[in-house]
């Protein structure tokens, strides 16, 4: 390959900055026009009584807290459960998981397969949100999800510490860890 992966690695990361830009100044919701002009799609095809996806996110997060308010908005009223795992109320133990697991890493749990972690959990809930789905097709299609792996471990490492080391992660002294 002429050039190396360095200029395809910045030419994947150039994209999504240009799509998350447009899509996050993006804060109406549009219907779809088939929804307009065929009965099938006039029916209300989601319940929430069976989300296909839950995301446990770290609601304490400023910048986890604005990513997911903003891809709440593109979701609509898809069947996704958003569960802040900072809220005394939320019982994250039938998902396996301490809370300090949860706010070390993005978790997402599909209806239908194992838990996912990471950027996997990222490609996840990308394939189920319209305008990033086509992300999700291409890093899956071009393998590069094992580097976005890699990269978000290391920045989670880092941020999970940093907020850790302010105090503002929530967790007793003696859990606070790299």
């Amino acid at each position: 390959m002429k050039g190396g992966i360095r200029p395809f690695i910045v030419t994947i990361f150039g994209l999504f900055a240009v799509l998350s830009f447009f899509v996050r100044h993006r804060t109406e919701v549009t219907v779809s026009p088939l929804r307009t002009w065929c009965p099938l799609f006039n029916q209300e095809i989601f319940s929430m009584s069976s989300p296909l996806l839950t995301v446990l996110y770290d609601g304490g997060c400023p910048m986890c807290s604005r990513e997911i308010l903003h891809y709440q908005r593109i979701a609509g009223d898809r069947p996704i459960r958003w569960l802040d795992v900072t809220q005394e109320a939320t019982d994250i133990t039938p998902y396996g998981l301490t809370v300090e697991a949860a706010l070390r890493s993005f978790h997402v749990i599909p209806v239908s397969g194992p838990m996912k972690a990471g950027a996997s959990a990222f490609v996840t809930l990308w394939s189920a949100l319209p305008y990033y789905r086509w992300l999700a097709k291409v890093i899956l299609a071009t393998g590069t999800l094992p580097w976005l792996e890699g990269i978000y471990v290391r920045f989670a490492a880092w941020h999970f510490k940093r907020r850790c080391a302010t105090g503002t992660c929530g967790l007793p002294p003696s859990t606070e860890g790299p």
